[in-house]
């Protein structure tokens, strides 16, 4: 019996997976269909599924930079359901796909205007970025988006302060 709830697990978590990986793909389709442009890592042709190149550079990325498949997410840091997948998908996707150089992996800021406060995250982890730090304030605001911890004044200051960032 015990057998059967861990293939059920396995069984559940691929479907969530395969639903955010869904769900990534299709709002990238969406973004180039509105925008009529290609979004501007060091891996500068990645094709999506309608075979349009996405350039890349610049973006933060994880993983091989040669690795056969990329995962371009679109997200906004203050969408709890984008939150929910930093802190409890990302981690499986790196300790699986991203760090045995299957999957490359790259963010993609994508401030919705029903959140007042997600540019300004994006301009925060893009400065932390710059100190080589992207990832540390990417995970820290997520997981105070995701705790409920407030908005910029009360996150962001403790986590420039953790990560030894110039501010």
């Amino acid at each position: 019996r015990a057998r059967s709830v861990f293939v059920g697990d396995t069984v559940v978590f691929n479907r969530v997976l395969g639903s955010i990986l869904g769900l990534i793909v299709i709002l990238q389709i969406v973004i180039l269909y509105r925008q009529q442009a290609l979004i501007p890592s060091s891996t500068p042709d990645i094709r999506d599924v309608s075979g349009k190149t996405i350039d890349i550079v610049g973006m933060p990325g994880l993983g091989d930079p040669s690795a056969s498949l990329a995962i371009i997410e679109f997200s906004d840091y203050e969408c709890p359901f984008c939150a929910r997948h930093a802190v409890d998908v990302l981690p499986a996707l790196k300790a699986k796909w991203i760090q045995a150089g299957s999957v490359r992996y790259v963010f993609a800021n994508l401030p919705l205007q029903s959140h007042p406060h997600a540019t300004v995250y994006a301009k925060a982890a893009l400065c932390a970025g710059d100190q080589g730090k992207y990832w540390e304030i990417h995970d820290g605001i997520f997981g105070a988006v995701s705790s409920g911890s407030g908005g910029p004044e009360l996150v962001l200051p403790p986590l420039v302060k953790r990560a030894n960032l110039d501010a």
